[in-house]
Formats: C-alpha cells, structure tokens, sequence
C-alpha cells in the first residue's frame, strides 16, 4: 500500500464517490441519458454504506477489508457505463484507478487488480479499439498503473533503507548485528580492563523455516516475538537481547561465568516453554551458552557465534571447528 490509511480517510473517500455517483446520475437525467442512469444510481448507496461502515468499524487487517468491494463497484462502473458522448465518459478514471487500488491494497492485488481491469475492458468492447481515443486513453490506463506501482513501492524501499540504517530488528524491536558488532567491541574491551567474565546465551528457534512454509512468515515472527516477551520479561537487569539471525536471539550477559549462564539458560527455556505457543506443537529450540575465551577478540568471537547454530551448520561441514556443546531442547 502507498501507506497506512486511517479508517476515517477512507471512509471519506468512499462517501465523496458516493456523492459524486450521484451527481453523475443526476447529470445523465438532466441530459436525458436514461440509460446511464442506472450503474451510478445503485452504486452510489453501496459506497455509502462502506462510508459508514469504515467510518463506524475499526480493523485488524493492515488494509481496509471494504477495498476489494468498493474497487470491483469501481471497475463494474467503468466497464459497463454506456457511453454518453463522443470518447467514452468510462475510460477517463481509468487513469486513476491503479493509483486508487495502491492507495487501498497491497501492491500486489492492487496490480493484479489493475490489470483485470484492463482485459475487461478490452473483452468488452473490442469494437472500440478501432477508434484513436480509445488507444490513447488505455495508454494512459497503463501510465497510471506504472506511476501507481512506482509510488507504491516507494514506502517499502524507504523502510528497508531506514531498517539498513537502524541498529533495532523491526519485528522484535531488539538490537539488531550491526548494534550487537559494536556493543561487543565495547563488552570486550571493558572484560579486559575489568577481569570481569563475559557470557552470552544463542537461543535458536527450530521451527522457524517450517512455521514459515506452513502457516506463513507471521506466524514464525509471532512466534519469535512471544519469546522474546518472555526473555525481556524474565531477564536480569544489565543483561542486552538482540536479534542475531532470522531464527536466533542473542543474549549479552556481562559479568557472568559459564555456570551462571548455565542456570539462566535453563530458567529462561523452562519459562519459554510455559508462556509461549507454537502452532507445530512444543517448542523446538536450542540454547547455548557461550563465555568470552582469554585472548580472544572481537572476530574470533563472531566467529565463534555463527559456528554455534545448528541452522549454519551446512555452511561448515568442509569447516571443522573447535565449538562449544550444545545444549538442545526438542520436544521428547
């Protein structure tokens, strides 16, 4: 979508095409285009209605569920609307049509959207492809839906380059790697100075590529969010989540020994398991604790850290590598 409409905007579009149709059908009577009538006349209430409903209803879903209904009206007017005139009256707000399917719909069934629109037309009246209007006019139909693709797709590239340029996960609001090389640097450094252990917890959920492939890429983000609830909610003070990979949460522990890490790490799966849900079943995950190694800096660490997912683990099998036990909860 071209951005997250607020209801009441939208219902207010949907009321100002209610009362356009009507003066349309008012138009056509004073002209004496009985036949015209029609179309615009039974229309114009159905818009109302969306009027009022999206005024008065509030939704969960990220577009208005009304959309689909109001654009198919749209489309119904457009090709089936006699003409009244010399260059059919129908084809003009079809230059506006792809841009209004963006502005209400994913880009995707915006575009779809569109372009059955266009066969339509052209299925309907094929005879009309003869005349010089009707050919400039459909070029302008397929201008305005690049102009709408394009303007649709600009919020979404915006978001990725803002996303390239935070140091926060989008979906679970964690630091994301970019933040995690930093702190690390910085973690490192204050271990050496201060003699104080370091220990982190990899917590790499299983189930998340077939979440994925099953019941779609929220489900596996929700999933992913449920746990990181828990761990903010259950987690010592000082102690930093982040978001290492798609499947993995990180946890920064300063000032912690492996056996520390050890007992949190059984604490927090225990709690995982109690408060979050997984639609495959109980909750596959691993979670293995880490400590920083005497000598070792930043790169062998990160080093180390990838090697410690069991997901990557067919990146290395050429690879051999000294890498801790791991620690893995499968459901029995």
């Amino acid at each position: 979508m071209i951005c997250s409409q607020p209801r009441r905007f939208v219902a207010l579009l949907y009321a100002a095409t209610s009362l356009l149709l009507l003066l349309l059908a008012a138009n056509h009577y004073m002209a004496g285009f009985y036949q015209a009538i029609l179309l615009p006349a039974v229309l114009a209430p159905i818009f109302l209605g969306l009027a009022l409903l999206r005024w008065h209803l509030d939704s969960a879903y990220s577009h208005d569920p009304a959309a689909i209904v109001a654009l198919i009206c749209m489309g119904l007017l457009i090709v089936l609307q006699p003409s009244t005139d010399a260059i059919p009256w129908r084809f003009v707000p079809m230059f506006f049509f792809p841009l209004l399917a963006c502005l209400l719909l994913p880009k995707l069934g915006a575009t779809l959207l569109s372009v059955s629109l266009g066969i339509a037309v052209l299925a309907v009246h094929p005879e009309e492809l003869k005349q010089g209007e009707f050919l400039l006019l459909m070029l302008q139909y397929g201008l305005g839906l690049i102009i709408a693709i394009t303007f649709a797709s600009l919020p979404a590239l915006q978001l990725r380059q803002l996303a390239s340029l935070s140091d926060r996960d989008n979906t679970t609001d964690c630091y994301n790697d970019r933040h995690l090389k930093a702190r690390l640097k910085a973690e490192i450094a204050r271990s050496r100075a201060t003699r104080r252990p370091l220990g982190l917890l990899l917590i790499e959920l299983h189930q998340y590529e077939s979440l994925r492939h099953d019941f779609g890429l929220s489900s596996s983000e929700q999933l992913m969010r449920d746990i990181v609830i828990v761990l903010r909610r259950n987690s010592r003070a000082g102690d930093e989540l982040y978001r290492f990979d798609d499947q993995t949460l990180l946890l920064l522990l300063p000032n912690t020994t492996l056996n520390g890490a050890l007992v949190l790490r059984e604490r927090l799966h225990r709690l995982i398991q109690m408060e979050s849900e997984c639609e495959l079943g109980p909750i596959d995950m691993s979670v293995t604790p880490l400590t920083l190694q005497p000598g070792e800096q930043i790169g062998g660490l990160w080093q180390r850290l990838r090697h410690s997912c069991y997901h990557t683990l067919s990146e290395r099998l050429d690879q051999p590598t000294d890498t801790p036990t791991r620690h893995d909860f499968s459901p029995n």
